[in-house]
């Protein structure tokens, strides 16, 4: 690591810029190419710059990152905006200030490699594992439309895309930092990995629509009787349709299996023989006066064919208790895969669904109008990579939109516009297999979680060691 320290005004400019830079890889600017340079200041400062100035960084970063991308928290959460958006701006300190602390006792090379760990370390945590979970903003999700680069995800899911896109930064940094023959060889052959990688996935296979046909609803707030009747709308249009799926929380009532609002679907569906999925709050059994679980019923015209409760419940709202258990729910012969709006943001509800048999994925979301473009536009980005993960066509009904329909190889086929209710007809194909993602690559967020841990160890015990000097 260079001698040639920075100084803490210019560390802190390369740090914000980096917030500003990464922010552009996001919708709704969407440049997903500065990902993979816009890092590089902030390495660079991390390199060079002290840990007190790392840490202010990871302020400065987050800062910037919320004054692009999030602005929408105050229409979800209002005053209490900041609790979340504090949370957030606290994982980047944390990131960058430990580490600078691993790189200022492991030495100069370890920028390369330790960087990329680090941060996939605490972006799984951050996503994952942590109470408040938000996985919102993982580098990997940036790639969304970058269809060459977004075949890696069946291999190593959006968690290795964050990993590669760190590394790419690092080796920049790294050869800015001390130039070098060596290092500008090893700068050129990541450059050149990720040409390649690029070329490679540039030729992206053609997905064959199948004869699998769903009706999605698009509509908040609507009476049930408007969902009815949209629904006949779309069964008109789609006449061989299999399955007709609603919003989450297209109910609002409270209800249990046997309460009317349930007869009347089921009625609906032997009409038109055709089963309906949708979203209401359920009654928990026991039943509790305050508690529910925000569910998404099948209905068939036998009647209630089975119910998934949402795994991941919204923090800071009532969004019902999560789920114990997630199993794909029998449409005839199909398998189809339900998980509930902020569930599709976790990659390992959409894995065990599939692990489980899952054959088509369906996503019952409520995206509120109030919330705004912004929100609707990064949340709807998110799909492809679960599609493209798991080799599955998803089905995304949102209730003021976006709703899509998204191939197997990340395409969007077919989306609806926000704030108007809509009907999505979608031909779809029942599709079978685990990739290699679903088989070993969803362990990658855990090995670098370990490795981070290690490292931090080490780190701790050289920083002993030299005190004792």
């Amino acid at each position: 690591m260079s001698s040639d320290r920075l100084s803490p005004r210019a560390a802190a400019a390369l740090y914000a810029l980096s917030g500003a830079l990464v922010s552009l890889s996001f919708p709704p600017y969407g440049h997903a190419w500065i990902a993979w340079v816009g890092l590089t200041p902030a390495f660079y400062a991390l390199a060079r710059g002290s840990h007190g100035a790392a840490l202010l960084g990871g302020l400065l970063f987050a800062a910037v990152e919320e004054a692009f991308l999030l602005r929408w928290f105050f229409s979800v959460f209002a005053e209490f905006a900041f609790v979340p958006l504090a949370v957030y701006a606290a994982w980047y300190v944390v990131l960058f200030g430990l580490a600078s602390r691993v790189l200022k006792q492991l030495g100069p090379s370890a920028l390369l490699w330790t960087t990329p760990v680090m941060w996939v370390a605490v972006e799984f945590v951050r996503s994952e594992l942590f109470v408040l979970k938000f996985a919102w903003f993982g580098l990997g999700y940036s790639q969304s439309a970058n269809l060459p680069v977004l075949q890696a995800a069946s291999v190593v899911g959006v968690y290795g895309l964050s990993f590669g896109i760190a590394f790419a930064n690092a080796a920049i940094a790294w050869v800015a930092d001390r130039f070098t023959a060596t290092r500008f060889v090893t700068g050129l052959a990541v450059a050149s990995a990720v040409s390649l990688a690029h070329v490679a996935g540039s030729s992206v296979p053609q997905a064959v629509p199948g004869d699998f046909q769903v009706v999605g609803i698009q509509g908040e707030g609507l009476p049930m009787d408007k969902f009815l009747e949209s629904s006949v709308e779309g069964l008109r249009q789609v006449s061989q349709a299999r399955l007709v799926v609603w919003p989450e929380y297209s109910l609002s009532r409270k209800i249990d299996l046997t309460s009317p609002e349930v007869e009347r679907v089921r009625a609906f569906a032997a009409e038109w023989q055709v089963p309906v999925l949708f979203g209401a709050p359920c009654a928990t059994n026991p039943p509790r006066r305050l508690e529910f679980e925000n569910t998404v019923l099948l209905v068939g015209p036998e009647g209630v064919r089975g119910t998934q409760v949402k795994s991941e419940p919204i923090p800071f709202m009532a969004d019902g208790r999560r789920a114990e258990d997630r199993m794909p729910l029998s449409v005839g012969g199909a398998r189809v895969g339900a998980a509930i709006c902020y569930d599709m943001d976790f990659p390992y509800v959409t894995r065990e669904l599939v692990v489980e048999g899952a054959q088509l994925l369906v996503y019952p979301t409520m995206d509120a109008e109030p919330w705004g473009e912004t929100e609707h536009v990064q949340h709807a980005a998110m799909t492809p990579l679960r599609a493209v993960e798991h080799r599955r066509w998803v089905v995304r009904v949102a209730s003021s939109g976006i709703s899509q329909v998204v191939d197997p190889y990340g395409r969007v086929r077919q989306t609806t516009p926000i704030g108007k209710p809509a009907i999505l007809p979608a031909e779809v194909a029942l599709l079978g297999g685990l990739t290699p993602y679903a088989r070993f690559g969803w362990l990658l967020p855990h090995v670098c979680l370990g490795v981070a841990v290690l490292l931090l160890i080490l780190a701790a015990r050289r920083e002993r060691a030299a005190r004792r000097r």
